[in-house]
């Protein structure tokens, strides 16, 4: 999935939460990371752009689309006394490794053991990636709608 449907996907979850905490702030910060996070394994991807360095060290659909990582950030933040970013975090990158799930390539949930391998019918960047972010993007504006009025 592209960039902007990780996000359109992280933003409706954070919607949908938002009212039943109180560190909002935290949370929405938390969910945009974790969506985008899976991502820095990809030079040309907007956040391996911004972290070359990092992108160059990790296989694509590798370690960083697995679960694992998901766990360990999500449990260091809590232990750093930051629990919603954490929680945050773990939201936007379940719902990342969700969304590419849904593509051809798929990921490996439990990398880097080989199986299980999770699979759509979706090309990223493809007509499906494009409906599955205008359908989260109307939702978020649904959403949003609610939350003010």
């Amino acid at each position: 999935m592209k960039f902007k449907t990780h996000l359109a996907i992280g933003l409706f979850l954070f919607l949908s939460v938002a009212f039943l905490v109180q560190d909002v702030e935290f949370l929405f910060f938390g969910v945009i990371l974790g969506a985008i996070f899976p991502d820095l394994d990809i030079k040309t991807s907007k956040s391996g752009r911004r972290l070359p360095y990092l992108a160059g060290m990790f296989k694509h659909r590798g370690i960083l689309h697995s679960i694992t990582p998901a766990i360990i950030f999500s449990f260091l933040l809590y232990l750093a006394n930051l629990p919603m970013l954490g929680v945050g975090f773990l939201l936007g990158y379940l719902s990342h490794l969700a969304a590419d799930s849904l593509t051809k390539k798929g990921i490996r949930w439990l990398y880097p053991l080989k199986k299980p391998v999770t699979k759509g019918v979706l090309r990223s960047g493809g007509i499906g990636d494009m409906m599955v972010f205008l359908f989260f993007s109307a939702a978020d504006l649904i959403l949003i709608f609610f939350l003010v009025f």
